[in-house]
């Protein structure tokens, strides 16, 4: 599932909701430790592009945050914050 809430982050930053993909990072990082997983390429590939995209205006401490709130969301919560409007 954390890939597929890793494609929803990315989803959002490209419709602008930068604060949304940083908390649905969380959520994948967070499923990602607790399974013992490490992203596969692609996923990373993702990751980079939401963390260190030149139009990510958030500042680290800021990004660091939201992602933090995000290992609150169920995976359920992430994709549906991906999807609104």
């Amino acid at each position: 599932m954390a890939d597929l809430v890793e494609q929803c982050a990315l989803l959002a930053f490209q419709r602008g909701r930068t604060a949304d993909a940083a908390r649905m990072l969380g959520c994948a990082d967070a499923s990602l430790a607790a399974s013992h997983q490490r992203r596969d390429p692609v996923e990373k590939i993702v990751y980079q592009t939401l963390v260190h995209s030149p139009t990510n205006a958030l500042p680290a401490a800021e990004l660091a945050a939201l992602e933090k709130d995000g290992e609150a969301l169920s995976h359920e919560e992430a994709v549906r914050l991906a999807l609104r409007d």
